[in-house]
């Protein structure tokens, strides 16, 4: 399940870079989608953890500001999640750019 999503990460960001990455500028904003996309994401996740006064619902949690979670797995699927965004958004980006000078070249030969 969590390879699939990184995969759809992956092919969100490469078709948003596609048809928006004309300029680095606008492949950063892409990134920084991603990132923001993943902040949301960890807030998502807290707020849906058990709260604290609560039985907990998983073996390996704990309390972490009131919440029983585990912040540290969320923190490094989440981070996978935005490296697989981030690969797809540059390839993307690539593809674009290699799109886009193909033309140009290939009227010169």
């Amino acid at each position: 399940m969590i390879p699939l999503i990184w995969g759809i990460a992956a092919l969100v960001g490469f078709a948003l870079a596609l048809a928006l990455g004309r300029t680095w500028r606008r492949t950063g904003a892409v990134v920084l989608l991603g990132l923001a996309l993943a902040l949301a994401w960890l807030v998502v996740g807290y707020s849906m953890a058990t709260p604290s006064d609560q039985p907990r619902n998983c073996s390996d949690c704990s309390v972490y500001l009131g919440r029983w979670w585990e912040p540290g797995f969320a923190v490094f699927i989440i981070g996978l999640t935005l490296v697989a965004w981030t690969l797809g958004v540059l390839v993307g980006s690539a593809a674009r750019a290699a799109t886009r000078r193909l033309p140009a070249a290939t009227r010169r030969s």
